[in-house]
């Protein structure tokens, strides 16, 4: 589960307490059962830099909730507010405020008040990670010139991979071995030399 500490707007990290102990009073019929698994929670969550106090709050709210009403099917009320789409910040929530506090301005234009007749709806998106930014999935236009000025005007990107590397050869392998044209390494006319390689 996210900790406590991590860069993410505070109402999502306490949400997750609450969200989580819903969850397991929805799905257990058994108050004795579900106490244990909370209690498996709350350890949980302790574990993450949850506060106690929190913790409880929200497990608290969690289960005063109907339960019979959680296992029906929930409809999200159609909202015509518009949404400001901003990157997470810390001191996001200030905005929030400033919208409500301004809306007066709005009112008082005829045709604004028509469009905006409610603050609009802050809407908070994730701002680009580490890995976002040293890491691209794409080649660069410059980086095929230079390749195709270095003898390979048939380079192929083929991106970043997850598998393990026995996988990762054993695929390429059996690509060869079938000599599938379509694929770069499958084709014999570019793969004309293959010498055995070794991993230190």
């Amino acid at each position: 589960m996210l900790h406590f500490s991590s860069f993410h707007p505070k109402h999502t990290k306490t949400a997750i307490p609450y969200g989580q102990a819903l969850r397991v009073h929805q799905i257990c019929s058994d108050e004795k059962e579900r106490d244990g698994h909370l209690e498996v929670l709350r350890d949980a969550l302790t574990r993450t830099g949850n506060d106690a106090q929190l913790i409880e709050r929200q497990f608290q709210h969690a289960t005063a909730r109907n339960r019979n009403d959680l296992l029906r099917r929930q409809t999200c009320a159609a909202t015509n507010r518009v949404p400001l789409v901003v990157q997470y910040f810390p001191g996001v929530e200030k905005l929030r405020h400033v919208l409500r506090d301004l809306q007066h301005i709005i009112n008082e234009d005829e045709h604004l008040s028509k469009t905006l007749p409610t603050p609009p709806l802050l809407a908070l998106k994730q701002p680009p990670n580490l890995k976002q930014i040293i890491v691209r999935s794409r080649v660069s236009g410059q980086l095929y010139t230079t390749l195709s000025q270095q003898g390979c005007p048939e380079a192929w990107y083929i991106g970043e991979t997850k598998q393990r590397l026995r996988q990762w050869m054993n695929g390429h392998l059996s690509t060869i071995n079938r000599q599938e044209c379509s694929l770069p390494l499958g084709n014999t006319s570019v793969v004309q030399d293959i010498r055995p390689w070794t991993f230190g």
